[in-house]
């Protein structure tokens, strides 16, 4: 199978990259395995556990990292998540959510419990925009240079409860982070 990755579907690289070059995390979450993220995470994490609803897509991703020893993928199914997520006890230094959107709201506030610090992917939707997870600030990124077809920018989203990582995104030029973090991020094969 061919996959057809582009700037948009890597809008929330800057920020990702920008989080890991800056705070170092060592163990990160990640809700739906990508074509740039997980790549990043796997060459800069002491440890990646990826949860993944897509059979095939988890397949690719099974390929593709099979070698690596800090990287664990999980494919269940999507009615299946909510329940599996209740049950994590491993707190994690960053949880990143970019899977099927009928669950990512609930998987933003299930994070809180394990992680300090959440980004999301694609935020722009209106059921996304206004998430709130308590006892965190959030940071929305909103200027990405290339829009989608139908001319809306990809939003990407902070939730954070370190003041360190607050400070330093709140203070920070987005146009900076796309600049300074350009497409392509990394090889799909």
């Amino acid at each position: 199978m061919i996959y057809n990755f582009g700037k948009t579907t890597s809008s929330h690289m800057p920020v990702l990259m920008e989080f890991i070059n800056r705070f170092h995390p060592k163990t990160v979450i990640e809700f739906g395995a990508g074509a740039f993220s997980t790549d990043v995470f796997v060459k800069n994490c002491k440890s990646v556990f990826s949860i993944e609803t897509h059979a095939q897509w988890s397949a690719f991703i099974q390929r593709r990292f099979v070698k690596n020893n800090n990287f664990i993928l999980k494919c269940i199914d999507v009615g299946m998540v909510l329940h599996y997520v209740d049950n994590i006890l491993t707190k994690y230094d960053l949880a990143f959510v970019d899977t099927q959107n009928k669950i990512r709201v609930s998987l933003i506030q299930a994070s809180e419990r394990f992680a300090d610090t959440i980004i999301c992917h694609d935020t722009q939707v209106p059921f996304l925009k206004n998430v709130i997870v308590k006892g965190y600030k959030r940071i929305m990124f909103t200027k990405a240079p290339f829009p989608y077809k139908n001319h809306t920018r990809p939003y990407t989203t902070l939730w954070t409860k370190r003041e360190d990582v607050f400070n330093h995104f709140s203070t920070i030029d987005e146009m900076y982070l796309y600049q300074t973090y350009k497409f392509p991020y990394g090889i799909v094969k």
